[in-house]
């Protein structure tokens, strides 16, 4: 599956607005919305139906919004960087300092 859908889904689920998770999603109205009958295709849900001037989630979606959540907080994790990860820069001489290495084994600026 495309983690995208998800995130689409996130948007979606929250706003309660195909514009408004649009928005959110850096795209246009018109593909927020191809990407909604995606999605109702793949779940065989609508999601989101019409109540009068916007958009009520359906109780599948209601049970579908903390998992969604909790897949997508996931995967931020398992892509960020590692948690307490700080660069060091020594002032002691690396194995690979010259003149032990040649210019040929470092890029050429």
């Amino acid at each position: 599956m495309d983690l995208n859908l998800l995130r689409a889904l996130d948007a979606l689920l929250q706003e309660s607005s195909v514009t408004r998770a649009a928005e959110r999603l850096g795209t246009s109205p018109a593909a927020a919305s191809r990407t909604l009958a995606r999605l109702r295709r793949a779940v065989g849900d609508p999601l989101l139906v019409r109540a009068g001037q916007g958009m009520v989630p359906t109780p599948r979606a209601l049970e579908l919004r903390e998992e969604v959540r909790a897949l997508l907080r996931g995967c931020d994790n398992v892509l960020r960087p590692g948690a307490g990860f700080e660069a060091y820069i020594s002032s002691a001489p690396s194995p690979c300092s010259p003149p032990t290495c040649s210019r040929r084994a470092l890029p050429v600026p």
